[in-house]
């Protein structure tokens, strides 16, 4: 029975991963049945509206209520909710109460892996489930946790990553359809046939802590191909966490006529992009080491499965989850550092690749697959099922 649900999260609402992955469990509840959605969150009142706008349809959002975080404490173990569930970057959660009949902790990532265990007995008691993202997330959720959680009880649900995806049958690399290009993207690459590269990922200043996206060392990167080649494209779509970072980004791809940084895109820009490129990038955790800090490497990348979905080759980094699907030269690119990705591109844009491409794109379809809509909705249900 899912007739009233609760969600926590302590973040800001914002359109990116974690709450696409939050905002689909919340339209999960609403299409079997659930009459009210409490949302505790803090978030500003424009950015939310902003955000929920985004994620859900009218009539979805007449059933979805904010509340501020600290109206929590009126409902501690009261039993209101059917469904709790909390979100946080850390291995535990702070609350030492119920507030749900069910109740489940989703971990973004265990940020705080190194640390000790403060609330270990009160999240045996209190959470029927840890839901984590991947099997990256799953390895060191479980590594971090040992016996403090039954592993029994902790499970992967995996983003559903395609619910919006153009076919590349709409937009093919080969042909052009002006009638269905939106106008607001440049279209000469097609007539060029220009190399295109996208990268997609939240336009935010380096953190130490954070999965950085490094959109400034990969405008570096290209910058210095841009001695050597003419013939690409380089677009980076991000939602826009820092202007003072934005315009940085700007100021060093100034000069550069190839590149295009497109902030706060629409989702149908973003898709046309993906529709038209030949290859995706992900740089977090470059220039890392994964043993020490794993937190700074890609937890998921739902917009890695969409560039597979649409026929984008990925040119990753070689840690986090891409290293579990993605194979060097087979089905795609891995790198370390600065240095291989220059070589990496510098290679595909002088014709010096063995990859088969055609193989590497059947390749990705299949495992895109596995982030469908309906494996996502009957992996949720079951899991609700056994709790």
């Amino acid at each position: 029975m899912y007739d009233k649900v609760a969600i926590y999260s302590p973040y800001d609402y914002i359109i990116g991963g974690g709450e696409s992955y939050l905002s689909n469990i919340i339209s999960f509840f609403i299409a079997n049945g659930a009459k009210e959605v409490i949302f505790f969150n803090h978030t500003p009142d424009a950015i939310y509206e902003k955000t929920i706008n985004y994620f859900f349809s009218t009539d979805e959002r007449r059933i979805i209520f904010k509340k501020e975080t600290r109206s929590i404490l009126n409902y501690i173990n009261k039993g209101y909710f059917d469904y709790f569930i909390h979100m946080s970057n850390s291995k535990e959660s702070e609350f030492n109460f119920r507030l749900g009949k069910k109740q489940i902790f989703h971990c973004q990532f265990p940020f705080d892996l190194h640390l000790a265990w403060k609330t270990a007995d009160a999240m045996k008691k209190n959470y029927d489930a840890v839901l984590v993202n991947s099997e990256f997330t799953l390895e060191h959720y479980k590594k971090c946790s040992a016996t403090m959680f039954p592993p029994e009880r902790i499970h992967v649900l995996y983003p559903c990553c395609n619910k919006s995806i153009i076919d590349k049958s709409i937009i093919d690399k080969s042909i052009i359809d002006k009638s269905i290009i939106d106008k607001s993207i440049i279209d000469k690459s097609i007539i060029n046939n220009k190399t295109i590269f996208v990268t997609i990922g939240r336009i935010f200043a380096y953190h130490k802590m954070a999965n950085n996206k490094h959109h400034d060392r990969i405008i570096r990167i290209f910058n210095e191909l841009n001695k050597k080649y003419a013939n690409y494209e380089l677009h980076i779509i991000g939602t826009v966490q820092s202007n003072d970072w934005n315009t940085y980004l700007k100021s060093i791809a100034h000069g550069n006529g190839n590149i295009y940084i497109h902030p706060d895109a629409k989702d149908s820009d973003k898709q046309h992009i993906l529709g038209k490129a030949h290859y995706i990038i992900h740089a977090a955790g470059m220039d890392e080491n994964e043993m020490i800090n794993p937190f700074v490497f890609e937890h998921f990348g739902i917009t890695l499965i969409e560039g597979l979905e649409t026929k984008c080759i990925p040119i990753c980094t070689n840690g986090g989850f891409p290293k579990y699907y993605i194979k060097h030269e087979e089905n795609g690119y891995l790198f370390k550092d600065g240095n291989d990705l220059y070589n990496i591109v510098d290679k595909i844009l002088g014709g010096n690749t063995s990859l088969d491409v055609d193989k590497a794109i059947e390749t990705n379809k299949k495992i895109a697959e596995r982030f469908n809509y309906k494996n996502y909705t009957s992996t949720l249900a079951f899991l609700l099922l056994i709790l």
